[in-house]
């Protein structure tokens, strides 16, 4: 049987990287879903219907143009998810703006089109300009 120490010591090395632990240590709360700096939210549930609703048209927006320039390259879903390095289903989820990705894995999407990032993002609404 463990000691109380014991017990305590191996939480700690398990626990000791997390951003709780950190928080912990520094005398701040622990806030998932924010940024510390910024305060931004991530976490969808935890913003205004307005911000989810403008998320989603840019996600209609990039998924739209991203299937419009595979057909004009003349791609199937499948040899652009392999050209990218995505999974088919997220491209499908991509191409239908039922899922985001991360802003890196835009370039390796428009790489494989053969063509920019600014190509993907066209029509987005600037940020601050009003709907």
């Amino acid at each position: 049987m463990n000691s109380n120490f014991e017990v305590c010591r191996l939480c700690f090395i398990r626990h000791c990287h997390t951003p709780a632990f950190h928080a912990l240590l520094a005398g701040q709360t622990f806030v998932p879903y924010s940024y510390d700096i910024t305060d931004v939210p991530v976490d969808p549930l935890t913003v205004e219907p307005e911000r989810r609703e403008a998320w989603a048209r840019s996600r209609r927006q990039v998924g739209s143009n991203v299937r419009r320039l595979r057909l004009a390259a003349g791609l199937t879903q499948e040899a652009l998810a392999l050209e990218s390095g995505l999974s088919r289903n997220i491209l499908i989820e991509l191409e239908h703006g039922r899922r985001g990705v991360l802003f890196e894995r835009l370039f390796d999407v428009a790489e494989a089109l053969g063509t920019g990032v600014d190509e993907l993002i066209i029509g987005l609404p600037r940020a601050g300009a009003a709907d």
